[in-house]
């Protein structure tokens, strides 16, 4: 499992853990997870079952509304009579785990605070007239704990000497590339500083480079998830000097596997390294790649333009390298199924 949905299983098992609480006991649990399932996909993921008009939707409050009331009559539809009262409880307490989870509880840190907080939520936004301090003290306990356990989880991903820097893509419009920047304090030994900038760049640490910016990358996107903002498309080049078998080439696409983002996420391949392991990329699953392609060595332009044009794998053609007499060939070829644009990049 990804770091991304590692986070919202995370999310969704405090919310189901809410709602129990909460639950008469008599009261089976089980379609609290329905209904959960339902208010991430819609509220953070945009995946929509029942509401169709997309072109007036910001996903707010009435959207996920809609999407609960229709998982409810489907869950009503296709059960027994006997469970229907089951269902209906765990409707209910459904959006009080979803009000909980829409506050912020960034500054909170007294346990007193968090039961103010959650007994006005009760009272005033439910029908619990009455609650019980037991209850209020396990609630209190329960919110307080997971978010020390997030709040644990972004800083297990930070990194004091790591940070994401994104680079537009000169010739696009919405095109970003990922990279790493590291943090060195200047060293008197001016050598010793060249060392370890050359080992931070070389291929046997590369891979060890990747996973680092991917765990932080994640962490941005899960921000711009939660904060309801618009991705763009990002770019990740994967070294490919290091990996020796397909598993590890799966197991680094698939990190970022989760369908809010997978979309969103482009894979670059050089060119050459891609001619060296191309059967590593056979029936590798619909992600997007990007093919890089240095031009500068290129013995026959157009006999490289035709090759590209057969690598139905890649969506984006990135350009590289094109001598001053290839530049207006390398520009008007159109490539049928691939976006071809140039690899410059300038800094956001």
């Amino acid at each position: 499992m990804n770091i991304i949905d590692k986070y919202f299983d995370f999310k969704k098992r405090n919310l189901i853990n809410y709602g129990s609480l909460l639950l008469d006991p008599n009261t089976n649990n089980k379609y609290l997870s329905d209904f959960m399932d339902t208010y991430i996909a819609t509220y953070y993921y945009h995946s929509l079952e029942a509401y169709y008009d997309k072109a007036v939707i910001n996903y707010g409050h009435s959207v996920v509304v809609k999407e609960m009331q229709a998982k409810k009559i489907e869950l009503l539809t296709y059960s027994k009579e006997e469970e229907h009262q089951h269902i209906s409880n765990c409707y209910r307490i459904s959006f009080i785990a979803i009000i909980i989870d829409s506050i912020n509880f960034a500054d909170v840190t007294k346990i007193a605070d968090f039961k103010d907080i959650l007994r006005k939520i009760l009272i005033t936004k439910s029908k619990f007239k009455i609650i019980t301090e037991d209850i209020l003290d396990k609630l209190s306990n329960m919110v307080k704990d997971n978010v020390l356990k997030e709040r644990k989880f972004f800083n297990n991903m930070m990194s004091e000497n790591f940070n994401i820097a994104y680079y537009k893509y000169a010739s696009s419009t919405n095109y970003y590339k990922v990279d790493l920047n590291y943090h060195l304090e200047q060293l008197e030994n001016q050598y010793r500083f060249v060392i370890l900038d050359k080992n931070f760049h070389s291929d046997e640490v590369s891979i060890n480079r990747l996973n680092v910016l991917m765990n932080l990358f994640s962490m941005d996107l899960i921000d711009l998830i939660l904060e309801k903002n618009d991705l763009s498309t990002y770019f990740i080049e994967i070294p490919m000097t290091n990996i020796k078998k397909r598993s590890e080439l799966e197991e680094l696409v698939s990190r970022f596997s989760n369908p809010v983002v997978k979309s969103h996420i482009v894979y670059v391949i050089k060119y050459s390294d891609y001619n060296q392991k191309k059967t590593m990329f056979k029936n590798l699953g619909d992600y997007n790649f990007a093919l890089l392609v240095d031009f500068s060595k290129a013995m026959s332009v157009e006999k490289r333009m035709e090759d590209i044009e057969k690598m139905d794998l890649f969506r984006y053609v990135l350009v590289s390298g094109v001598k001053k007499n290839d530049t207006q060939f390398v520009a008007s070829y159109e490539i049928p199924g691939k976006e071809k644009f140039s690899n410059e990049v300038v800094e956001v």
